[in-house]
């Protein structure tokens, strides 16, 4: 996780350790939305260990009139076969993220839009950020999971 602006220094670091965590065996697929800054971290940090896709979105009126997903890395054959193997989607996009950022979001009075609190210094939002983590990952119920009375 990196909190800052979408900035190529900010997207490498973040890519950087990502892959630095995973434990990738296989190619698997990265999708974005349309930023230009992504294709080149992408190629670098990754190289041929990706299969990597854009969703292009056009607005007009504050809305999603038009969706072109864009093939930045791989075959169309090996990008199929990723969305083919997906438990998550049959289509390219970026809508798992985006809810996770919204739920972020919604969960710090320090990232919602616009607000009057802020940190006022980096390491108190990078603590806010592990407890909200830890507290999405281990706390909060998640309605696709089903526990029972539990």
């Amino acid at each position: 996780m990196v909190v800052g602006r979408r900035t190529a220094r900010n997207i490498r670091r973040s890519l950087q350790e990502s892959l630095e965590r995973g434990r990738f065996t296989q190619r698997f697929l990265l999708t974005t939305d349309g930023l230009d800054l992504y294709a080149g971290v992408v190629s670098k940090v990754f190289g041929f260990l990706c299969i990597y896709a854009q969703v292009i979105k056009d607005f007009r009126n504050n809305r999603v009139c038009r969706v072109d997903p864009r093939l930045g890395r791989g075959t169309q054959a090996q990008l199929d076969e990723a969305l083919f193997q997906s438990e998550d989607s049959s289509t390219v996009n970026t809508s798992l993220v985006e809810r996770l950022n919204l739920t972020i979001r919604q969960g710090s009075s320090y990232l919602s839009r616009p607000s009057s609190g802020h940190a006022r210094f980096a390491e108190h939002l990078d603590d806010h950020m592990a407890l909200l983590q830890c507290h999405y990952n281990f706390i909060r119920p998640h309605r696709s999971l089903k526990f029972g009375d539990q």
